[in-house]
């Protein structure tokens, strides 16, 4: 039963390291193709005339645009 068990999870641990293997590597969509991020073109009917192969990545960079502003200490 042990020996089954260690062969089931050597199996299963082999078995996701090759799905992790893609020799076909995915083209990132284009900076090129992309429209500029603003306000006006992150709105969502706007997103959603995008390409698909476009339309996660311009979605990604809109959600991550902005600037970093800490905010104040707070003693508990």
């Amino acid at each position: 039963m042990k020996r089954l068990c260690a062969t089931f999870v050597t199996l299963l641990t082999l078995a996701a390291a090759v799905a992790g293997c893609n020799s076909k590597a995915e083209s990132p969509a284009k900076a090129a193709d992309m429209p500029q991020v603003n306000q006006e073109n992150c709105k969502t009917e706007n997103v959603k005339k995008l390409d698909a192969d476009v339309r996660q990545q311009f979605a990604d960079a809109c959600f991550k645009r902005g600037t970093f502003k800490p905010s104040k200490p707070v003693a508990w």
